[in-house]
């Protein structure tokens, strides 16, 4: 799936599971368009990869969306309570950010007690200034000493292409073994193979992903790829996860780089 290749300016591929076995490859590039893959929670299971799965074995899968520059910032400028504009360290339009994307602000409260804030660009102002199209409810200092920077991460989360599904789901006595046990299942993306298998995502978003309960099911997962120079995570935004963001897990040689994640519940990049 390439813009060429499809003449649509929206393109979906929706499915219970999607999985590419034995040397075959799913080769999806669109900047100019937009595409989803959308994952159903409908029952269908794999014996390696398992339920509302995007995944490979022994296989190849390549997805990449609109390339950009940076993926986050910092603020330049401190920004308080009700502000509409964000004043960046980064011109906003040269990272590639556009009017519309979604993005969000770390919080600065002590003790981890605040809450991040995410609002949409509405436009863009002289001096790497962005515009809100809503107020911020916190404020977000900036501090500069002799030696550091203190301030706020602005993580850009809009992509070109989505993988997403079906709200999270809760599955009573999900493990056999465990009786009374409850899951609560998004989407998740694995690649499996034993340094037989490539998987390059880059510019992509993912959400609604991850399965808590579930040993082995995360947003991004390599799993014991071996020796793997081509595997490629980069540049991806990852939002709303019940378990984890990106598992790298007996892999390596991989780039794992400028990835930004938001909500996500448990470590956000975690390596076994």
């Amino acid at each position: 799936w390439t813009d060429a290749t499809r003449a649509s300016d929206e393109m979906w591929l929706c499915a219970g599971l999607i999985m590419v076995e034995s040397g075959g490859s799913f080769n999806m590039s669109i900047a100019a368009k937009r595409a989803y893959v959308y994952v159903k929670a409908n029952g269908q299971t794999h014996p390696v990869i398992g339920r509302r799965a995007f995944g490979g074995y022994l296989s190849a899968i390549s997805v990449a969306g609109k390339p950009l520059a940076r993926t986050w910032s910092l603020l330049a400028e401190a920004a308080p309570v009700g502000a509409t504009t964000l004043a960046l360290l980064h011109d906003p339009r040269a990272m590639g950010w556009a009017v519309g994307d979604r993005i969000a602000l770390a919080p600065m409260a002590t003790g981890s007690s605040g809450n991040a804030e995410a609002r949409s660009i509405a436009g863009f102002a002289d001096g790497n200034v962005v515009l809100l199209d809503a107020a911020t409810q916190a404020a977000y200092p900036v501090e500069l000493s002799s030696d550091a920077l203190r301030a706020p991460e602005v993580v850009h989360l809009s992509r070109s292409v989505v993988i997403t599904g079906d709200q999270f789901s809760h599955a009573p006595n999900c493990h056999g073994d465990t009786p009374g046990k409850t899951c609560t299942d998004g989407l998740h993306v694995m690649m499996a193979g034993f340094a037989r298998s490539l998987l390059r995502i880059s510019h992509v978003r993912v959400e609604r992903c991850g399965q808590r309960g579930t040993l082995g099911r995360y947003c991004l997962h390599l799993h014991r790829q071996g020796s793997c120079p081509d595997c490629l995570l980069h540049g991806n935004a990852i939002e709303q996860s019940h378990q984890r963001g990106i598992v790298v897990h007996g892999t390596h040689q991989a780039l794992v780089s400028e990835n930004v994640l938001f909500d996500v519940r448990g470590a956000n990049i975690y390596l076994e």
